[in-house]
């Protein structure tokens, strides 16, 4: 996302290449989800940059390729796996295994996740999306993922998409997002010290504020019980999420006053002639 073009001049400086743009994103937000990695496991030595590029308290929520949780629906996976495990190890620590299944993977699929889960390394956090209904909506199920992922130290990763789907589309970039998200019922129990949620807003701005603030609520309980959640703040075409990423932490400072403020952003300069 650090290279989304809607941020070029705004929140990342036009004049920075592509490969360094992560760098000026740090600035905005300490954590990133890292999208592409589902679709290509990426060099080594790209990794290698972006670990150099961001501070030591900075996460990344990569997500597991989809060669592995789509294809081979985490069976038979360990070459890849290996592979990427291998790519990723410049972030140390701060990288979080996000596993994200398809929607067809069910209740009856969850022995093979915990298996999956179980192999991973010890000293890996490791994070699952699951967008079965079963899962949300069937006690016996939920209890059942729940227990295989707490046997893992694995956190349940909440996409809340519900303020999204109150009303119909109004834009291209919401008629995109209608057809491709989850709709699903919120989740808000964390199974683990350090929570993730994503939550996916509107166009407009109001209705996505209006619509986080259930979260500002449970995220600040989470850090009165000492947990260190990672929230994820998108609307459909993504253009603002860095602006509002900050502001829903702003938010949560009223709320627990004692939390680190995010970093300061570095100053965009204006495009000029000489």
């Amino acid at each position: 996302m650090w290279t989304h073009k809607g941020w070029g001049g705004r929140f990342v400086a036009s004049s920075v290449g592509a490969k360094e743009r992560l760098r000026g994103y740090a600035g905005w937000c300490n954590a990133v989800e890292g999208n592409t990695t589902f679709y290509a496991i990426p060099a080594r030595e790209t990794v290698e940059t972006w670990a150099q590029q961001t501070g030591s308290g900075f996460r990344f929520v990569v997500k597991v390729p989809k060669v592995v949780t789509h294809e081979r629906r985490l069976v038979g996976v360990e070459r890849e796996m290996r592979a990427f495990l291998d790519a990723i190890e410049p972030l140390g620590e701060r990288a979080v295994l996000w596993t994200q299944l398809p929607g067809s993977f069910g209740p009856s699929d969850v022995e093979a996740l915990g298996r999956f889960l179980r192999r991973l390394p010890a000293d890996r956090r490791r994070a699952v999306e699951v967008r079965h209904p079963g899962f949300f909506t069937d006690a016996g199920s939920t209890a059942l993922l729940e227990g295989a992922l707490a046997g893992a130290g694995a956190e349940w990763v909440p996409f809340d998409t519900t303020v999204f789907f109150q009303r119909p589309p109004t834009s291209e970039a919401e008629e995109d997002a209608w057809g491709k998200k989850p709709r699903l019922p919120r989740r808000t129990h964390a199974l683990t010290d350090q929570p993730i949620v994503r939550y996916l807003g509107r166009d407009s701005i109001s209705e996505t504020v209006d619509g986080w603030q259930p979260w500002t609520e449970i995220v600040a309980e989470w850090l009165r019980e000492g947990r260190t959640p990672t929230v994820f703040l998108h609307t459909p075409d993504n253009n603002e999420a860095p602006a509002l990423a900050r502001q829903f932490h702003d938010e949560v400072r009223t709320l627990v006053p004692d939390l680190d403020a995010l970093p300061e952003p570095e100053p965009i300069e204006p495009a000029t002639l000489f």
